[in-house]
């Protein structure tokens, strides 16, 4: 379950022992989380939630997710250290650029570069950060890779559509049909499936830490994936 962990606190008793993996949304340190996200208090609210989270289901494998833009690239080294105060592991991912909305937040190639070799040199000192070195590395370098993705995933939204991907706004990129009507093994095994999935495997236009984590070889990829679970 990914949240901003605005109402964690109040929920964790009822929610949080039946997830396996909690993403919590951060997209910088105190003032500039709130900022970004328009709620005040919010940074605060979410460090609580995950407090209680860790008590609820101490099983529960629960990470901060951590956007890198224009304005938290100074508090990098801030937000992994709450990560390890909090004792619980963290993934970074540079934001993807939506037009007309986050052109102001998307950073320089240079300030990309910057950014990456400090969360790369903090993961060799020992703090949790989860991105595997690959992952760090096509990320600072803007590489292109191979997406997994959409040949072993599909989206189902609250409507109930079904669908391949979605861009970086959020909206989905080739649906599938509504959840009471789809057939899975038609679906997958469908020559429509593999041309669709096919063709978003190079998209390139996210590096979110699951998309990338799984690129390049699928077998060597979900093993180390199944590694970093508790």
């Amino acid at each position: 379950m990914c949240t901003n962990c605005n109402l964690l606190s109040k929920r964790a008793e009822e929610v949080i022992p039946l997830v396996d993996v909690l993403l919590c949304s951060f997209d910088g340190y105190a003032k500039t989380h709130d900022e970004l996200r328009g709620v005040r208090g919010l940074f605060e609210r979410a460090v609580r939630g995950i407090e209680e989270a860790k008590k609820v289901n101490p099983d529960c494998d629960i990470k901060i997710w951590a956007s890198i833009h224009k304005k938290n690239i100074g508090e990098i080294e801030k937000i992994v250290i709450l990560s390890s105060y909090l004792k619980i592991g963290i993934e970074f991912f540079p934001i993807s650029p939506i037009s007309g909305y986050n052109n102001e937040l998307i950073p320089s190639n240079e300030e990309i570069l910057e950014a990456f070799e400090t969360i790369i040199h903090l993961k060799k000192q020992g703090f949790p950060i989860r991105n595997s070195f690959h992952s760090l590395k096509i990320m600072r370098n803007n590489s292109p890779f191979v997406c997994n993705f959409p040949l072993i995933s599909v989206h189902i939204n609250h409507l109930g559509e079904i669908y391949c991907c979605e861009d970086p706004a959020g909206n989905p990129v080739y649906k599938w049909g509504k959840y009471p009507h789809f057939n899975p093994f038609e679906i997958f095994n469908s020559i429509e499936f593999k041309k669709v999935s096919g063709g978003l495997r190079k998209c390139n236009s996210c590096k979110l830490p699951c998309i990338v984590e799984l690129s390049g070889n699928i077998s060597y990829a979900l093993y180390n994936s199944f590694l970093k679970t508790k």
